[in-house]
């Protein structure tokens, strides 16, 4: 198995979790399917119940901090997206 970015969705009772796995943010360099399974499993989520959403260069996340807009990920142009609203 391949170590990569990788952005994976995960739910936890009423909650969802978007999680941006990035080698060029922090300690990792990348991560494959099976250490994904064991980080969520960690986390006390449910990987059976979640969905890898991309991988390797694709993987991008946006998120405003503080009413600023901060991006990880890579440079590459987004064709599909998932919008989280926090209500």
């Amino acid at each position: 198995m391949i170590a990569t970015d990788r952005t994976v969705l995960a739910w936890k009772d009423s909650k969802a979790y978007l999680m941006t796995i990035c080698s060029q943010i922090g300690k990792f360099g990348g991560i494959n399917i099976r250490q994904l399974k064991t980080l969520l499993t960690t986390m006390g989520l449910n990987p059976i119940a979640s969905i890898i959403l991309d991988g390797s260069e694709s993987t991008f996340m946006r998120v405003k901090v503080d009413g600023k807009v901060k991006n990880f990920g890579g440079d590459r142009y987004v064709y599909n997206m998932i919008k989280l609203i926090n209500t």
